[in-house]
């Protein structure tokens, strides 16, 4: 679970106390050593982390991905170690900025070296998502007589929020592979986003994956179950 304390609001700021909970409940009889990842959260332009703490009943390692500059904590240990369940517990502070761009001025904006080279990065393809075959030649057709970005960007969108549908039914879902929701036209939101981001590079735009927590506007504690997603 993850759960929200409090929120201190202002005018395109919010501010929260986040506990983020990982709970194992059992482990299967034939286990004999337990490995896990647990997310940590990143400070970017638009948020900023503050007095993280972690709870852990065995001890921990933090690393940071060497890729994405991501940070988790890693833990194993032999499962005699705890009595389950057990839990590992986060608890950090958060300040969120409004996402706000001026597309104006960012047709104008030169980007400097390291942004050119993360968005070299986001043009690439991953392994569930391609910018070939089939996403391709979808890219194409939907963008098709259209020359500015921000143009082929909404024509992408609007396929893919025209064509697909939230529907965890079909076996797959979830995965973030790009050719099964091209397949289906279903699934959750990382599904959605896959086949968005790969069309997206298809077509010359680039397009990263971002996941974190679905924040309810009119509210200011309580439980959030789970992630969302989106691209940036």
């Amino acid at each position: 679970g993850i759960y929200l304390l409090r929120s201190f609001s202002r005018p395109r700021t919010r501010t929260f106390e986040f506990v983020y909970v990982t709970r194992i409940a059992s482990l299967p009889p034939e286990g004999n050593m337990l490995r896990l990842w647990v997310p940590l959260p990143v400070s970017d332009p638009y948020q900023k982390i503050s007095l993280l703490h972690i709870e852990s009943p065995v001890s921990y390692e933090l690393h940071r991905d060497p890729e994405y500059g991501n940070r988790y904590a890693y833990l194993e240990f032999n499962p005699g170690q705890v009595s389950f369940p057990f839990e590992v517990r986060l608890r950090f502070q958060t300040e969120r900025h409004e996402h706000r761009v001026n597309l104006r001025a960012a047709r104008s904006v030169r980007a400097g070296a390291e942004l050119q080279a993360d968005l070299k990065r986001f043009l690439e393809p991953d392994r569930l998502v391609p910018t070939d075959g089939m996403i391709a030649a979808l890219a194409e057709q939907e963008t098709r007589g259209l020359n500015q970005s921000l143009d082929k960007a909404r024509a992408v969108y609007d396929f893919v929020v025209s064509t697909m549908r939230y529907d965890k039914s079909v076996e797959g879902w979830g995965r973030g592979d790009a050719i099964y929701a091209c397949n289906t036209r279903k699934g959750n939101c990382t599904d959605f986003h896959s086949l968005f981001i790969g069309m997206l590079r298809a077509s010359g735009i680039p397009a990263r994956f971002e996941i974190g927590f679905p924040l309810p506007p009119d509210q200011t504690e309580g439980e959030i179950p789970g992630y969302h997603c989106w691209a940036e």
